[in-house]
Parts: C-alpha cells; sequence; structure tokens
C-alpha cells in the first residue's frame, strides 16, 4: 500500500459525509506523495475531469465515480485520464470498508482516521510520527 496521510483521510470522511463537488475535485486530484513532501500531480487531469463532468451533467457522485471505474482503465479519457480513474478505483476500494449503520459516530472516525490505515513502513521515523499526530482527534 502507497502511504497516505491526514489530507487524504480527511478527503475521504468528507466525501462519505457530505460528497460535495469541491471534494469530489479534490478527491480526483490528489496525488499521493512518497516523500511526504509533494502532493502535486505530475501531470495535471483537468482535461479528463472536465470530461467525466461533461458526460455525467455535472453530477458526480458515487454512481459516476463507480461507473468511471467500470471502464477500462486504459480508455482515452483526456490529460490525466489514468489517474483519474484510479482515484475513483482507490475510493470504490476504500468504501467498502467505511459503512456507519448510524449507531456509533465515534467508532466510525476513529475508523477512518486509524494511523494504521493510512502510515506505512515507507515513512521514516519523524515523518511517521507527525502524520500519526495528524491522524489523532484533537484533546
Amino acid at each position: 500500500m502507497d502511504w497516505r496521510g491526514s489530507r487524504e483521510a480527511f478527503i475521504l470522511f468528507c466525501l462519505l459525509v457530505d460528497p460535495d463537488p469541491a471534494t469530489w475535485r479534490a478527491w480526483l486530484g490528489y496525488k499521493n506523495s512518497n516523500s511526504g513532501n509533494d502532493f502535486t500531480p505530475p501531470r495535471r487531469n483537468s482535461g479528463a475531469y472536465l470530461n467525466l463532468l461533461k458526460s455525467a451533467n455535472d453530477v458526480i457522485d458515487e454512481n459516476t465515480i463507480a461507473a468511471l471505474v467500470d471502464e477500462p482503465r486504459n480508455k482515452s479519457r483526456g490529460s490525466g485520464g489514468t489517474m483519474l480513474r484510479d482515484r475513483a478505483k482507490l475510493f470504490i476500494d476504500l468504501r467498502s470498508a467505511f459503512v456507519w449503520n448510524g449507531s456509533d459516530a465515534a467508532h466510525f472516525v476513529d475508523n477512518i482516521f486509524d494511523p494504521a490505515r493510512w502510515i506505512t513502513d515507507e515513512y521514516d521515523s519523524n515523518k511517521a510520527e507527525g502524520a500519526v499526530l495528524d491522524l489523532q482527534p484533537a484533546s
């Protein structure tokens, strides 16, 4: 698993509780950082995003994302299309791990922000310690 940190966990949390267009853009445009320093995609995916938005009549929701994932990975979608599809697939994969039954909100939030889910051994001890602290609730 690639390193993921507090930024990605927070965007996922936002999609799960209030999936608005700006949050979908943030999720689909996010790039994991191998170093923990650079989260900017190497090539922007605005062409593919605009094509997706047009094909979905300006409505991106879980159904739009699922349909994108059902397409072949190498389908031509415009600049950054493969990255866009990979981000959609990651959402679908992670979504199944987070089902809220409406009864225990604290457990649901703790599960989403569990550092073990987002941080791997690829991080050196200083960066991992900081990332763990970023994922902890304020006390």
